[in-house]
């Protein structure tokens, strides 16, 4: 096991630095972020992200002690980008919403808009996620299991805003934000109130009015983001 430190222009970018270290892309990398935060410009938008990162070899689930598990991304080197998280029961769930980048690389034939840039979510409807993530072999998360991805609390990192820590109002005039900027909170990015998450069992999940997330057909114009979930 090794711990590295790195920073970049944003947590996402300062977390590949770290895995550089070790010569390991995201996409292979078995790996937990000890510590993270961010600097905000005078703008309040993140200008500089600094993280503590733990890497290991994967090995099976089994050889793993139960309580080391939550929070490791790709803990048993099949699960590339997804974080092992300890819900009812266990489930693999993506570290970021899907990204146009990643939509991309399953239809090359489509076009990046205008403006848009390759780590901005990828909306979908209801039915472009269900279908794409039947392709993948992932599914969509529950509403029961996203809600306790969230937790009992106003945002995912407490009942206060928090500036360093997540976007907790969707962004104005419709802006669109890269994923990964903040700090990941239990091995999660982009939790916050900005980007709404489409649900298996019927609508979205998102916040209105600064409360907890709640179930429905998204508010306005409200960019709905799709997060995959797999079983183990």
């Amino acid at each position: 096991m090794a711990t590295t430190h790195a920073m970049g222009i944003n947590t996402r970018h300062a977390v590949s630095r770290a895995l550089a270290t070790a010569n390991l892309s995201p996409s292979d990398a078995t790996y937990k972020v000890l510590a993270s935060r961010v600097w905000l410009n005078a703008r309040r938008e993140v200008a500089r992200g600094e993280v503590t990162v733990s890497i290991r070899k994967p090995k099976p689930l089994t050889e793993w002690e139960p309580h080391e598990l939550s929070c490791w991304v790709n803990p048993d080197g099949e699960h590339p980008e997804m974080v092992f998280a300890r819900l009812a029961d266990p489930i693999f769930v993506d570290i970021y919403p899907v990204t146009r980048e990643r939509w991309l690389r399953d239809h090359p034939n489509d076009a990046l808009p205008d403006g848009a840039d390759l780590y901005h979510p990828r909306a979908l409807s209801p039915e472009e996620a269900a279908d794409y993530a039947a392709r993948l072999g992932r599914r969509l998360p529950r509403a029961d299991e996203f809600l306790r991805l969230w937790g009992r609390t106003r945002f995912p990192w407490g009942d206060d805003t928090a500036a360093d820590r997540g976007m907790s109002a969707v962004p104005r005039f419709g802006a669109v934000y890269e994923v990964g900027l903040y700090p990941p909170i239990g091995g999660l990015h982009d939790l916050g109130a900005w980007l709404w998450q489409r649900l298996s069992d019927g609508g979205a999940a998102g916040v209105v009015e600064g409360r907890r997330p709640r179930v429905s057909e998204p508010v306005g114009d409200a960019l709905v983001g799709v997060r995959l979930v797999a079983d183990p």
